[in-house]
């Protein structure tokens, strides 16, 4: 897990602004699509996220 959160500080953070909250989680969410849950796996080699 220390390891997803450190992806997380890392890749999506400091690259973004946000004007509340609702907006953080409209960004986080497409993060996820676009990037982070469509990334491989670095242990189990599998994509992350593959369908919702």
């Amino acid at each position: 897990m220390e390891s997803g959160v450190k992806y997380v500080k890392n890749s999506f953070g400091p690259l973004r602004d946000f004007r509340d909250l609702a907006d953080a989680n409209r960004q986080v969410r497409a993060w996820v699509m676009a990037e982070a849950g469509t990334r491989i796996h670095g242990t189990t080699r599998q994509q992350l996220l593959t369908a919702v």
